[in-house]
């Protein structure tokens, strides 16, 4: 009766240890989940005041982007001309207004690179922010 009792003092120690286990997992579960809400709110917000601020920077970029690129074709069309000037004068100052000209074409074609790449920058905050949207909706 003595070992019998010692044993079923030993199980049920275990047993209260498991239960203990199962009710700190039960616990990090619950703390897990709201972490991991939490995060995903501070993520969204995040990914929406960037994607806000993005896309002022874009729509004012946007006018500056198209007559930039106009002005890189109209540039373009200059140097070519210019080229061509420069190609039947062969001399000093038709030489010095082509390399004025070709320096400032590709300043322009610089600036109009930068150009695509804030759009890039734009795009790509667009695309996480659709994502999250994606996993929230797909969470519901």
């Amino acid at each position: 009766m003595k070992k019998t009792k010692e044993i079923k003092a030993k199980f049920n120690e275990k047993i209260d240890a498991a239960k203990s286990k199962i009710n700190q997992v039960k616990e990090n579960v619950q703390s897990t989940e709201t972490k991991a809400e939490s995060k995903l709110e501070s993520v969204k917000a995040s990914a929406k005041a960037k994607k806000e601020a993005v896309e002022k920077k874009v729509d004012a970029a946007k006018g500056k982007f198209q007559n930039l690129k106009k002005s890189v074709v109209s540039k373009k069309d200059a140097l070519k001309n210019s080229f061509e000037d420069f190609k039947k004068k062969q001399d000093l100052k038709s030489a010095k207004l082509y390399a004025e000209a070709a320096e400032a074409y590709a300043e322009d074609c610089i600036e109009y690179a930068y150009e695509a790449i804030e759009e890039a920058d734009y795009a790509i905050s667009e695309s996480i922010v659709a994502a999250l949207e994606v996993d929230e909706l797909s969470a519901e």
